[in-house]
Formats: C-alpha cells, sequence, structure tokens
C-alpha cells in the first residue's frame, strides 16, 4: 500500500508539473542564447543540469530533532524526573498554570545524530501536566547546519501524547527562530492560539506541506520517560530557506521550499532518515544560468547517507532516479 501511495504521489507530481513544461523548454531556450555569448553551449547545458541541493532538508531535521528531545528534558524535568542533564530548574509544579526556568547540558550521545551538546536555557509555562508552551535559548552550540544556524525558538508548543505513539508532540515555524519571546508573557488568547497549533493537519503529500510554514515532530520514547537513547522522531510539514553564496566575483542566492512527510530519523541510523517523503523547489537568483528546480525525494531504510531522487523537474531532472547524498552526521 505504501508503495502504491509513494508512486500515485510520484505520478500526481509529474502531471502537476506537465502544466508547466513550457516553462522548462524556455530555461533550456536561455541557456541556448546565453551560450550565444560566447561560452560553450555544452559547458552551459552541463551547468543547467544538477542534483537536487539537500541542505534545506538537513537543516530542517538537524534543528527539529535537537529542539523535540529539549521539549521532552523539560517536560520529564518539570515532572521530577531526576535527570543527569538538568544543571539548574525553578519549578516542578506541582500546581497549574506554572512557570519553570531550566538549564540543561544536552547529551550528544542521546541525539541520533553526530550534535555537539551544549547549554540550553528553557522558559517555559505550563497549562497542565501534559502540555506546556517553551522558549529554548542556546547559549553555546547551535543547531542546524553552517548556512542555517539557530540561536533560539521562542514560545512553541509540547504536549504530551498516547497517539499514535506515546511520547510529545511539538509544533514551530520560521517565524518563530531567532525571536526574542518569552511565554510568561503571553495573553491568554495567545495561549490558546499556541495550543491551538498542535492540531494542525498534515497532508500525506509533502508538496501540499510546503504552504503549512510550520513544522510538526512527533517524538516517541519507547515508554522510557527519563531515557532518551531509545527515542525516535517523525518530522512533517513545510518551511523556506534562503542560501546565499558570496565568492569575491560573484554573489547568487537561492530560494528553497521544503515539504516533509514522516522523515523518521532514530539511533538506529546516524546518517539519513530511513523513511519518509520530502519535497524541494528552488529558484536560483544572480547567476547566468537559469535555476527553476523541484524534486520529490524518498527517505530509504538502508544506512546509506543518501535519499532517492523518485522525479527530478527543471534542473534537477536529470537526477531522476538516483540517490543524492545526504548524511545527519556532516556538520
Amino acid at each position: 500500500m505504501q508503495m502504491i501511495q509513494r508512486s500515485l504521489i510520484a505520478v500526481f507530481s509529474w502531471c502537476r508539473e506537465l502544466r508547466s513544461i513550457f516553462i522548462w523548454f524556455c530555461l533550456i531556450s536561455a541557456v541556448v542564447f546565453l551560450s550565444g555569448c560566447g561560452s560553450d553551449p555544452l559547458d552551459d547545458l552541463k551547468n543547467f543540469f544538477r542534483d537536487p541541493n539537500i541542505e534545506p532538508v538537513r537543516a530542517t531535521i538537524k534543528t527539529a530533532v535537537p529542539l523535540a528531545h529539549i521539549a521532552a528534558v523539560s517536560m520529564a524535568a518539570v515532572q521530577g524526573e531526576s535527570l543527569s542533564q538538568i544543571t539548574a530548574l525553578s519549578n516542578t509544579c506541582s500546581s497549574y498554570p506554572c512557570v519553570a526556568l531550566i538549564t540543561m547540558e544536552l547529551n550528544p550521545t542521546d541525539i541520533p545524530f553526530d550534535f555537539a551538546g551544549g547549554t540550553v536555557s528553557v522558559i517555559g509555562l505550563w497549562s497542565s501536566a501534559n502540555q506546556a508552551i517553551l522558549t529554548a535559548l542556546f547559549l553555546d552550540e547551535q543547531p542546524g547546519v553552517p548556512f542555517f544556524k539557530v540561536s533560539q525558538v521562542a514560545t512553541f508548543p509540547v504536549i504530551a501524547t498516547q497517539l499514535p505513539v506515546p511520547g510529545y508532540k511539538i509544533v514551530y515555524a520560521d517565524i518563530d527562530i531567532d525571536i526574542d519571546s518569552d511565554p510568561r508573557d503571553l495573553a491568554p488568547a495567545e495561549i490558546q492560539a499556541e495550543y491551538d497549533r498542535l492540531q494542525q493537519s498534515v497532508s500525506g503529500d509533502p508538496e501540499i506541506n510546503i504552504s503549512m510554514d510550520a513544522w510538526v515532530i512527533q517524538l516517541a520514547d519507547a515508554g522510557t520517560s527519563d531515557v532518551f537513547t531509545d527515542d525516535s522522531y517523525s518530522i512533517s510539514g513545510g518551511g523556506q530557506y534562503i542560501d546565499i553564496n558570496s565568492t569575491s566575483s560573484s554573489n547568487s542566492a537561492g530560494i528553497f521550499q521544503l515539504g516533509l512527510v514522516g522523515a523518521s530519523v532514530s539511533h538506529a541510523c546516524s546518517h539519513n532518515p530511513t523513511s519518509g517523503l520530502a519535497f524541494i523547489q528552488e529558484v536560483g537568483t544572480g547567476s547566468a544560468i537559469p535555476l527553476v528546480a523541484s524534486a520529490l525525494l524518498e527517505f530509504n531504510a538502508p544506512c546509506n547517507s543518501a535519499v532517492k531522487v523518485l522525479a527530478g523537474f527543471g534542473n534537477y531532472i536529470s537526477a531522476t532516479g538516483s540517490l543524492v547524498p545526504l548524511d545527519l552526521d556532516a556538520p
């Protein structure tokens, strides 16, 4: 059934792209036109086709997983669990609403991929034992990738779950990143709005999720709220990134839109998600070669530091069927 669903998504995505086939002819024509300005047409065509840029996928996963882990540690600490990660805790919340201030030292072995750890300060507003609004401030080591580092994620909701799995669910958006906001300052309507985000629906089509501007992470704790090396993570949602590359001779920027469905990460594989789908779109600016591209990607069970391109379009079309490197252990 999953294979049929994946095939249907690929077919539907291909059909959507057919309506834009004229655009790709225009892009190829543009390459040929540019080649008339003194460059080799074969070189221009070779530069036109490329593999999908996977950095936005890595940026999302390497931010979402540490953030969900921090939420799980915070929830367990306020419930009175004795955790080695906690270096300071102001309150264990005997009544609600309750405010707690937490300082923790992240243990790199608790994260499924290579992670430096570091000190995190958390301010939380608990409405009950099972739900809270948190702001996490990374005091030294920052999650993410070199082009996308995160110093703070403000006022994101977390809730304990039993279905679909025991654990925790969090939701955050790009607008929450590196914003200075304290959950203690939220008005009642703003608190409710934060919790309403936990009800966001997620499509089974990663291309549709691009427009969500929210990341939904389900952490499964394997029934051990005080042990984190057996936790697994499923990431869905969508967001946008800007990747700027500057050299002494040129400046270029890529605008990426990314959608995920069920990108699964666990300690069983530190290199790549082992299931799920992604859809990525890229538009490049500031370069002589036009760049308008998209691709449907599939995460597979082999722990091979790669993701499969089910279908590529535009500049990514030559990558269809190939494996593209994706290593979560890389910086």
